[in-house]
């Protein structure tokens, strides 16, 4: 599942929700609050579904772009962090881009742990440990800094969830490294 909110960071959901489905991932790209998402920089994304507290301990992976208006209102929703608390207490795969980590933060699951994040967030994030890196994973939690480790950022998840074989297969099939 991959949660988008109004104002969200276009290259890191979709190039997400791209190299996902190249790889054969199934994501269900869910809004938050409604159906139809319109990102940082007006991109218009149709959503296969709103999203449900309820229905989300079906999923085995949560992606959270950026976006610091997106990043807002989700580290504001008690559902969103809840979500995020359970899906890290069943050692389930946690992704932040951008500004991201910072709904981590929130959700008190960055202590004692490493991350990465946009440099402009990092001094607004009190657990954890900030690490210089493109890409950064500590067991269950991937983080990434930005835009520009959007790639990256979704190969090195299709590696985790499936191999490095998937993931240099799409890699080298998008001309990407």
């Amino acid at each position: 599942m991959i949660i988008i909110a109004d104002g969200f960071e276009e290259i890191e959901a979709v190039t997400v929700i791209d190299l996902f489905r190249r790889a054969g991932i199934e994501i269900e790209v869910t809004g938050f609050n409604y159906d139809t998402v319109i990102g940082g920089h007006g991109v218009v994304l149709k959503t296969d579904s709103v999203f449900d507290p309820a229905s989300a301990g079906k999923f085995d992976l949560l992606v959270l772009p950026g976006g610091l208006k997106a990043v807002n209102a989700l580290a504001e929703s008690e559902a969103i962090l809840d979500t995020v608390r359970i899906f890290d207490r069943d050692n389930k795969p946690i992704c932040a881009i951008c500004a991201a980590p910072v709904i981590l933060d929130r959700a008190g699951i960055l202590e004692n742990r490493k991350y990465t994040s946009h440099p402009s967030v990092k001094n607004s994030i009190n657990g954890g440990f900030y690490q210089k890196s493109r890409i950064f994973i500590d067991g269950n939690i991937v983080t990434s800094q930005g835009p520009g480790t959007a790639f990256e950022f979704a190969l090195s998840i299709i590696e985790k969830i499936k191999n490095k074989t998937v993931a240099d297969e799409i890699s080298s099939a998008s001309l990407i490294r």
